[in-house]
């Protein structure tokens, strides 16, 4: 196929027709070879992830484009939602994970926990409350609520008073902030459902005698093991959630 000359190698015709199919083979083998190992890998598929605004507003801005720069070819999906409709997602496995207040022992799941922050009143800026460092649940009882997920998740906690039952109900929590920016009513919520970018439109005060956490949970079928990128995202998840505990 070849003959030597001084110490170059000349392909002869033979070989000067073969070499492009050899050239082929080997990108073709290459190529066959990366694409087992990132199957593997777990590289190749979907995650479907399904997270209350706090996540969503909090945890994955940070989180994705990590997650993307390492698995480019991992299709991921996001489900925003309340914590009763997450739990049902993952129990009926349209989602492989989830992350949410959980208050019913259920065998079927796994809750790890993930972040916790307090419950306080939420009101526009100029609101004659915006200004107290906090308040006291007795204070708030008198207060024309809107009610929320959150509102029905402190009828879970034995510590927290009975509020009274709101004559406006609003379940999207886009709406109910839209509300409250806009001076109408307060709410009950738990500090980071406020997102960043309202900041200096809504304030934040603490209800006090007696504080009350509310915890977020990653949520996940017991019997089933996440994927290789989907514990890496619970990682990346993770670490977002420590840096703003620390802060």
């Amino acid at each position: 196929m070849s003959f030597r000359l001084r110490s170059a190698c000349w392909p002869r015709p033979f070989g000067q027709a073969c070499l492009p199919v050899a050239k082929d083979f080997l990108r073709f083998q290459e190529r066959t070879f990366d694409t087992l190992l990132r199957l593997v890998n777990n590289e190749f598929g979907s995650i479907t992830l399904a997270c209350v605004p706090t996540a969503a507003t909090h945890l994955i801005p940070e989180v994705l484009p990590q997650f993307i720069d390492i698995y480019p070819g991992v299709d991921l999906r996001l489900l925003d939602d309340n914590s009763r409709s997450i739990e049902r997602m993952v129990l009926a496995e349209e989602a492989d994970f989830g992350i949410c207040s959980h208050f019913v022992e259920d065998g079927r799941l796994t809750a790890d926990l993930i972040m916790e922050d307090e419950y306080g009143l939420v009101v526009n800026a100029t609101h004659p409350l915006a200004r107290r460092r906090s308040l006291r649940w007795n204070e708030v009882m008198t207060l024309p609520l809107l009610g929320s997920a959150a509102h029905q998740q402190l009828a879970y906690y034995a510590d927290a008073p009975s509020l009274p039952t709101p004559h406006v109900f609003i379940s999207n929590m886009i709406s109910l902030l839209s509300l409250l920016e806009r001076g109408m009513g307060a709410a009950v919520l738990a500090r980071l459902a406020i997102p960043p970018h309202y900041e200096g439109q809504l304030r934040f005060v603490p209800i006090v005698a007696p504080r009350i956490q509310r915890k977020l949970v990653l949520l996940k079928l017991a019997k089933r093991s996440l994927s290789v990128p989907a514990r890496h995202l619970v990682d990346l998840i993770r670490a977002r959630a420590n840096s703003l505990r620390s802060k």
